[in-house]
């Protein structure tokens, strides 16, 4: 089987909080939107590792049977 990633390519800009990288076992019972707003809820900046748990088990939760792998990527304390 041949995997086919989808990948989006952009600038960052100054107002880019997180970035998000998950396997589609996330994708495929959670939004972007939800995913947004559940690493929002979490203070990412202390626990970035602490917000992707917390989507994996939310996917977990909402009966995802794929693999779940996600990273929460911090952008607020880094200079673009």
């Amino acid at each position: 089987m041949k995997a086919d990633p989808e990948i989006i390519s952009r600038d960052l800009a100054a107002t880019d909080e997180f970035i998000i990288m998950a396997s589609d076992g996330l994708w495929d019972v959670i939004s972007s939107q939800d995913a947004v707003n559940m690493v929002r809820g979490t203070d990412y900046a202390q626990s970035p590792h602490l917000s992707a748990s917390r989507l994996v088990e939310s996917a977990y939760q909402r009966g995802s049977m794929d693999n779940i792998t996600v990273i929460v990527i911090d952008l607020r304390s880094h200079h673009i």
